[in-house]
């Protein structure tokens, strides 16, 4: 039994896409500074982050269902993320599956993380798009083989619009890489994972 193929696409060797209760919040936890105030909340963090200041985010998720069909709650203020098995489990197409999920996690974290970047360097980006594709051996997950399971490869395309020069393009995808924790990951999973950087300059 296979499960069906994701998206796909293609790049180049990198080498190497929330639980709290229903009234509680994910946020930012920030230390306090060097006179022993704390920073303010409402101001940007990437000021803070420029300076130093420790910050630590903290996020939880609850979750319940039945079957292979799943509904997760973030912050209070958010709204609940369905999530559901592949049809070969018994779903019915309802909502993504978790691999959907964890792949838009890594292009969603990557676009964040380029956003921060951009903005401590004074480039401007305007648009960011992200194709991924897992390769996943499922012969634990189905068969139950020995072992465990894990991805075989992830693939990541990035296209960034923008104005930037093709230099400044490499040294976003190389810093993006080293400070997104969704990407960093599957690297300390081990998997092999290739990304691809480019600008459509429009």
């Amino acid at each position: 039994m296979t499960l069906p193929q994701l998206p796909g696409c293609e790049g180049r060797d990198g080498g190497h896409t929330s639980t709290f209760p229903r009234q509680a919040r994910s946020g930012v936890s920030w230390s306090t500074d060097s006179s022993g105030n704390s920073p303010n909340h409402e101001a940007c963090p990437y000021a803070r982050i420029r300076e130093g200041e420790a910050m630590n985010y903290v996020a939880q998720v609850s979750g319940r269902g039945t079957g292979v069909y799943h509904v997760a709650h973030g912050a209070a203020d958010s709204p609940p993320v369905f999530i559901e098995g592949d049809r070969v489990f018994g779903g019915k197409g309802r909502a993504a599956g978790p691999f959907e999920h964890l792949l838009s996690a890594l292009g969603a974290c990557c676009q964040i993380t380029a956003q921060i970047v951009a903005q401590s360097r004074g480039w401007t980006v305007r648009g960011f798009r992200s194709t991924t594709v897992a390769q996943f051996d499922n012969a634990v997950l189905v068969r139950g083989l020995p072992g465990t399971s894990r991805f075989r490869s992830v693939d990541i395309e990035i296209a960034v619009e923008s104005d930037l020069t093709p230099q400044q393009i490499h040294d976003l995808g190389i810093e993006v890489e080293r400070r997104c924790p969704v990407y960093q990951l599957f690297l300390a999973a081990g998997t092999p994972v290739t990304s691809s950087w480019s600008s459509t300059g429009q």
